[in-house]
């Protein structure tokens, strides 16, 4: 169990009081937070919902105490003892040479039109996108990305939040550079929707670098680790798993639009087999044809019955990876395909059409990570 945080506050009278924040629970099982200290010889107790609260309250009250406690000149003004504490508050924190009212210039050139806490402005940035109908996917991202944030500076105005605020939720060392890359996006959006709300004047992530990315190593599947997963898609989980294997393996379907899609969407009579990607589950919005090779028809038709997207298909899925004792990498499934088929088909135009890519992609990520020899041994598996 977490130890209950400690606080000591100066109060203006110069006495020390203590305060301890405790994680308790109501008789229901809802979890609180209560703060608790002995004030003039008199217990003190306040209860609160969040965590972030409580420490909010302690930090407010040490704010006013330390103002309060600051000692005053005698001198003749129109400013009020508050204006005064705030004041010289102020000028302890300012560095040499630097006046006050440089200061007040920069707040009033760069303040806010109106503040507001930051999981407001998250949540009204995600209504926005809502109704601007991006994709569930989309918008789960943004909640995943910014969630830890959210918890820990959601209390906050918009404006007080700094570069140092945000770097670790950006480059968090748990995430891939590649994910690294997709959080930075994310805040921007986040920050550059703010400020047209007149909400903060800075985004504190504009200066934030994106990683640089190798991709002159894709990782892909050898020839016996895709024969070993497709075996094992058919003999695992009653063969539920071969529809989406093979759609995302040989056919270059991205996960998240395999996950959408349908039987109807899959063409295997006609001469040409194909998978018809709609513009509505495409990832740039994009319709497009994607092939469909002799060996992925051979597969597909052998598990017609089963549907492209099976119930707790990430599950599943994640114990056949585990049961393959396969090397995962992100989009590995993908690279694979494009690898194995721009080494069969000699054409990074065609293969960019077929995956929804840029001919550069493709020339970048996958000219020369294997021979045709390969790829024809690759498009035999079934």
């Amino acid at each position: 169990m977490r130890k209950p945080l400690k606080y000591e506050i100066t109060y203006r009278d110069g006495k020390k009081i203590k305060f301890t924040c405790k994680r308790e629970k109501y008789e229901s099982g809802t979890t609180y937070f209560r703060v608790t200290a002995t004030i003039e010889k008199k217990p003190f107790s306040k209860k609160f919902p969040e965590r972030w609260q409580a420490e909010r309250f302690i930090e407010e009250l040490q704010a006013k105490e330390k103002s309060l406690s600051i000692k005053q000149n005698f001198v003749t003004t129109v400013l009020t003892q508050t204006q005064i504490n705030d004041a010289s508050s102020a000028f302890d924190k300012l560095p040499p040479n630097v006046s006050l009212s440089s200061v007040v210039d920069f707040f009033l050139q760069h303040s806010p039109r109106k503040e507001i806490r930051v999981q407001l402005a998250f949540e009204d940035l995600i209504t926005s996108k809502k109704r601007d109908k991006l994709r569930a996917g989309t918008i789960n991202e943004y909640n995943s990305m910014m969630k830890a944030f959210l918890k820990k500076h959601g209390y906050k105005h918009v404006s007080s939040i700094s570069e140092e605020n945000i770097k670790p939720y950006i480059y968090n060392k748990k995430y891939s550079h590649q994910t690294q890359n997709n959080a930075l996006r994310i805040f921007n959006a986040y920050f550059n929707y703010c400020i047209r709300k007149g909400w903060t004047a800075l985004n504190p992530a504009k200066n934030l670098n994106k990683i640089k990315l190798d991709w002159s190593s894709a990782h892909i599947l050898s020839i016996e680790e895709s024969e070993r997963i497709v075996s094992l898609a058919k003999s695992e989980e009653s063969g539920l798993l071969l529809p989406y294997l093979t759609l995302c393996l040989f056919c270059g379907i991205r996960p998240s639009e395999a996950e959408q899609l349908t039987w109807n969407k899959i063409d295997l009579d006609s001469d040409k087999p194909c998978v018809r990607i709609e513009e509505t589950i495409a990832k740039k919005r994009k319709m497009r044809i994607a092939v469909i090779p002799p060996n992925a028809k051979k597969l597909l038709e052998s598990c017609r019955d089963s549907p492209v997207r099976p119930k707790n298909l990430r599950k599943m899925f994640d114990k056949l990876k585990k049961k393959a004792k396969i090397e995962w990498k992100h989009d590995i499934l993908r690279h694979s395909f494009g690898t194995y088929y721009l080494a069969l088909i000699s054409s990074e135009n065609l293969t960019a059409d077929t995956m929804g890519n840029s001919p550069d992609v493709i020339q970048s990520h996958y000219r020369a990570l294997a021979t045709k020899q390969e790829a024809e041994q690759f498009f035999s598996i079934g």
